[in-house]
């Protein structure tokens, strides 16, 4: 699975949390990462990943994960 495909799926997934928690979110300024075959894209609150606040965001969001196959899932936090 190509970046700009992993990309386009873990954006779907990010606008469904969107829609669910009612906030505004973005994706980290940090590169996504490709661990153990699967693309990471790490998230947070727009405002958060605009301004650096850590008070503006997310506790206990882990990334929206995206494998070889399409298959997303979002994993736990540390």
């Amino acid at each position: 699975m190509s970046f700009d495909e992993a990309r386009k799926i873990a954006e779907n997934k990010l606008a469904e949390l969107e829609f669910s928690i009612g906030e505004p979110l973005a994706f980290s300024a940090s590169d996504p990462k490709c661990v153990d075959g699967e693309w990471q894209f790490h998230y947070n609150t727009k405002e958060a990943a605009e301004t650096g606040n850590p008070l503006a965001g997310l506790a206990g969001n882990g990334p929206i994960c995206v494998d070889g196959d399409g298959n997303v899932r979002q994993a736990g936090s540390a």
